[in-house]
């Protein structure tokens, strides 16, 4: 499932969805607080996009906010263009990763296992140790 960031609100990211034509859906939803080191200026919701045409095709916007770490995963983000002429940027699979690793949900661990048996040979591992390192270094 892409996760897409975005620098500002989530009253912005719904503002942004007003520009996904159909058959995407948007709904506001609510996520557990963010691990101690991500919650500076994080908000608990994100925007879930869902494809009608295509239900396996899910897209969540989160807004980074002002912490440090999550607007460099902006800056790292891949721009994808989602449908034609609006491109959304898109976290790497490293920085999932690292989300994912912090959360530390039975479901965030499946998924990192799906990433790594998918992407595994071309997954940047010393950035994702060096990440959850200094993070957990914050804690």
């Amino acid at each position: 499932m892409p996760t897409s960031w975005l620098k500002g609100t989530c009253g912005d990211l719904m503002e942004i969805t007003e520009s996904f034509a159909p058959p995407w859906q948007a709904m506001l939803m609510s996520f557990p607080k963010a691990p101690a080191q991500l919650q500076m200026g994080h908000s608990e919701h994100c925007v879930r996009l869902v494809n009608r045409a295509r239900p396996e095709m899910v897209l969540d916007l989160l807004a980074a906010g002002c912490c440090g770490y999550l607007l460099s995963v902006v800056d790292r983000a891949v721009p994808v263009e989602v449908q034609p002429g609006l491109i959304v940027p898109i976290a790497r699979a490293e920085d999932i990763i690292v989300l994912k690793k912090l959360a530390g949900r039975d479901k965030d661990r499946k998924d990192i296992d799906v990433l790594y048996d998918t992407l595994g040979a071309t997954l940047d591992h010393h950035y994702i140790l060096r990440v959850l390192s200094q993070l957990k270094r914050k804690r």
